[in-house]
């Protein structure tokens, strides 16, 4: 459920502007 959520709020992000989705990549890496 927790992965649908995030799934869902990075769609929202890539719509509304790709290069955020990018950022958020990054970061989910670094916090990984």
């Amino acid at each position: 459920m927790h992965t649908d959520k995030l799934h869902a709020k990075g769609d929202d992000t890539m719509a509304e502007s790709p290069e955020g989705d990018e950022k958020s990549e990054r970061r989910s890496v670094t916090i990984d």
